[in-house]
């Protein structure tokens, strides 16, 4: 497997109406509130969390790092501790591409899946601009303004 010479891992958020995700998973009277239940296979681990807090969601997460049940001491699994951790990346790149957008409204499925490969070389290539303006000691553009001139040449 690719992830095995690479050395990396997944873990990802599920969503409850997914049909594969098996039903002792997802039925909230059988995992009370402040409870997890754990599925695991030689590869992957599964996750169903009902923190104890009012307004929280049911939580179900998917990982292939993580292959034995672990509760730390505050209650919560490990799989969420880790997930919590690494999801700021993708938070900030969501927020990114919601703010400054190339994307326009289409029906046409491969036109959203170029604009979101666009905003992403977008994003990737002012990361690497500001990185190497830092590094030089310059100035850095504001994002909107180095889209503009980048659409311009």
């Amino acid at each position: 497997m690719l992830t095995e010479t690479l050395q990396e891992t997944t873990g990802s958020h599920l969503r409850l109406n997914k049909p594969h995700t098996p039903q002792v998973m997802t039925d909230k009277k059988v995992i009370p509130k402040g409870c997890t239940a754990f599925v695991c296979d030689q590869a992957l681990t599964m996750l169903s969390y009902h923190p104890d807090k009012k307004k929280t969601k049911f939580v179900q997460l998917m990982s292939d790092m993580h292959d034995k049940p672990v509760i730390e001491a505050n209650g919560k699994p490990e799989m969420v501790i880790c997930y919590n951790k690494t999801k700021g990346a993708v938070n900030a790149f969501d927020q990114m591409c919601a703010r400054y957008s190339c994307s326009r409204k289409t029906r046409q499925w491969p036109i959203c899946v170029f604009y979101g490969m666009l905003n992403a070389a977008t994003i990737n290539a002012w990361i690497i601009y500001k990185r190497m303006q830092k590094d030089r000691g310059q100035s850095v553009m504001e994002r909107r303004q180095f889209m503009m001139n980048w659409q311009k040449s």
